[in-house]
């Protein structure tokens, strides 16, 4: 085996992709590739498949088809040889295979597949750098030959004075992207850019306007969609049609008045209410431009008493002058959060109904990480088995969304919903993953749930007696993702590992230490470019801020975001490689604080300012907003 390995590493020395990295990355590569031989004529892979599986012919010719399947034709774009490669788009994103590659000769290859890959990225990031580079290049190639230009996610920027050029139905129906006005000329992103019909539908929304489309992957464009247009929960009834069925976790159903109240709020797409009820009457309110206008028309009698008393009923403790609760129900089947509140009073009371759909309410892994080397980092320390991931931020970060996110947006879905959260409360409910109460004894809970043999162990969130507990844990075969409320994780680690001299046993496996913090979001419906003044820009070069592009924008204000230019928030990430170095600088082996801060700067694997230099490129986040977090003068690693 370890000859074979020699062998391997010897042709990954001489390949075009990896012949730039050190000899001990291309033995790294080596052990995690399988080595499979083919007949000539032979199909390896077949357009339209999906794909997980990089190929590197050690000997042989290939030929790189596109396939005509109305015509049952073929076109032969490209001969790959010796030492040449395909399929390095498979281990990047989650996209189907866009040719045909079949065998002319006798071939070999060594593969490299997907979650191996991940695993590779983990620890040796230069792998990827080679993979992101090499594709880069390949891709140029593949433009010139198919005649569209591909854009990458970072590309997809939202500007909605040319989007609103087109119906959002329409867009919407055909995975595109408007992305930029020149002369009479509106460049259009597209999934498939070479379907006729896509085309024909988008030229008949601007006569006059010529198209140039470019190409995107169906991953970039939803995570385009989740960051600048979220969808609202899916509804098949019209306003005052038969009320859709609303169902308990229990299988009860919710009985009326509050399910007309629900029935109505899902109709409307309305996310808050405010209810205000008295002895003789009950009001429906939603917010309409910053004023409480009535949302149903006021209830009197039984049916007032009726909506208090399920009111009451939901959120207990009717002592109390104020009291809060969540409820889980099923609106048509999908799962929807309530969060009920009151204040009270001897004569009146003030209720609040605030409503979430949970498809929505978890972003995709690609939304909160919208580059392709980051999300790859966190899903290579997610796919490597035996360690630990560590995220961690203040309380309200947002730090469980982001753990149901990173669960949710692995790359293979896991059959047997083979991952196991336990959590104090749930905060969402999920489908596919296992959720259970946290318990006292995390050693017993750990112990009988690594008997289950699950893929992931997750907690949320451990106090920083329970990390300590967490860490002294002996190994256990699955990843572990773990969530923490507060700053000081480094240093509740730092007192584990110099306690124990290094030497406990999970210390080793942490892999990742993910910081999360919000900042506020640009809004979407009012974002537009914008040009910073020369004072500005050069603080923004100061603060290591720019862009090479210099795309920069602002929120100009609008009745949805009551003129502030501002709505909801964003997460920025700061992620730490846990590096042997970086082991024993927290254990205090380094005393120097010159060698702890090099230690530090090592392990970084993506800083929050380069985040927050992202999303000002993307358009969420205001560079005046972005140069009050991260000023001229460095004062911490950031």
């Amino acid at each position: 085996l370890m000859e074979k390995t020699e062998q391997l590493s010897q042709h990954l020395a001489e390949t075009e992709i990896f012949k730039a990295l050190q000899p001990q990355f291309h033995e790294a590569i080596a052990s995690k590739c399988e080595v499979r031989s083919y007949k000539k004529d032979q199909k390896i892979v077949s357009q339209g498949d999906k794909g997980d599986e990089f190929f590197l012919i050690l000997s042989g010719t290939v030929a790189v088809l596109l396939e005509d399947f109305a015509l049952w034709s073929e076109q032969r774009i490209l001969e790959l040889r010796e030492g040449q490669s395909f399929g390095e788009s498979a281990l990047l994103t989650d996209t189907r295979r866009t040719a045909t590659v079949k065998t002319l000769t006798e071939t070999t290859c060594a593969i490299l597949s997907r979650s191996n890959f991940e695993k590779l990225m983990s620890r040796v990031p230069e792998v990827g750098m080679a993979i992101s580079k090499y594709l880069a290049q390949r891709l140029a190639v593949q433009c010139q030959l198919t005649g569209y230009r591909f854009v990458s996610g970072d590309e997809l920027a939202f500007n909605p004075k040319i989007y609103r050029a087109f119906p959002s139905a329409v867009l919407a129906k055909w995975n595109a992207v408007p992305l930029a006005l020149r002369g009479r000329t509106i460049t259009v992103a597209l999934t498939r850019p070479n379907d006729p019909e896509a085309v024909k539908a988008l030229q008949k929304e601007v006569p006059g306007f010529g198209l140039e489309l470019v190409a995107c992957t169906q991953e970039d464009y939803r995570a385009f969609r989740h960051r600048h247009l979220p969808e609202k929960p899916l509804h098949s009834n019209g306003v005052g049609s038969e009320e859709v069925e609303i169902v308990q976790v229990d299988g009860s159903r919710v009985q009326p008045p509050l399910r007309s109240v629900l029935d109505a709020m899902h109709k409307s797409n309305e996310e808050r209410l405010i209810i205000e009820s008295d002895s003789n009457s009950t009001q429906v309110m939603a917010h309409r431009s910053g004023d409480l206008q009535p949302f149903l028309p006021a209830l009197v009698k039984d049916e007032s008493r009726n909506l208090t008393r399920q009111l009451e009923t939901v959120l207990g403790d009717s002592d109390s002058p104020a009291s809060r609760k969540t409820l889980t129900v099923r609106v048509e089947d999908r799962p929807c959060q309530l969060s009920f509140s009151v204040l009270r009073s001897p004569h009146r009371s003030r209720y609040s109904l605030e409503r979430t759909d949970v498809a929505s309410a978890v972003p995709p892994l690609a939304a909160l990480f919208p580059s392709t080397s980051i999300a790859n980092v966190v899903r290579g320390a997610l796919n490597d088995e035996g360690r630990t991931v560590f995220l961690y931020g203040t309380k309200g970060s947002g730090v469980s969304t982001t753990l149901y996110s990173l669960l949710e947006s692995r790359e293979e879905p896991l059959r047997r919903r083979n991952i196991l959260l336990f959590e104090e409360r749930p905060l969402v409910p999920q489908d596919d993953i296992l959720q259970f109460p946290m318990h006292k004894d995390l050693e017993r809970l750990l112990t009988v749930a690594a008997l289950q043999r699950p893929e992931i162990i997750a907690f949320d969130s451990l106090s920083s007696e329970k990390i300590d507990e967490l860490i002294h844990q002996p190994d256990v075969r699955a990843t572990t993702v773990a969530t923490y409320r507060g700053e000081n994780l480094l240093d509740i680690l730092a007192r584990s590992a110099e306690e124990s001299k290094g030497r406990a046993p999970a210390l080793h496996r942490i892999s990742l230490l993910l910081q999360q913090q919000l900042v506020r979001r640009i809004c979407a419906h009012c974002c537009q470019a914008y040009e910073p003044s020369p004072e500005q820009n050069q603080e923004l070069v100061n603060s290591r801020l720019d862009n090479p592009e210099g795309r920069y924008f602002r929120g100009a204000g609008c009745e949805e975001c009551d003129q502030t230019g501002v709505l909801g928030q964003v997460a920025l990430f700061e992620g730490l490689h846990c590096t042997r170095a970086l082991l024993e600088s927290l254990a205090g082996l380094h005393t120097n604080s010159n060698t702890r801060l090099k230690a530090l700067q090592d392990s970084l694997a993506f800083s929050f300012r380069g985040f927050a230099r992202l999303l000002l490129s993307q358009g969420m986040m205001d560079p005046l907003e972005a140069l009050r977090m991260f000023p001229a003068s460095p004062a911490k690693i950031s």
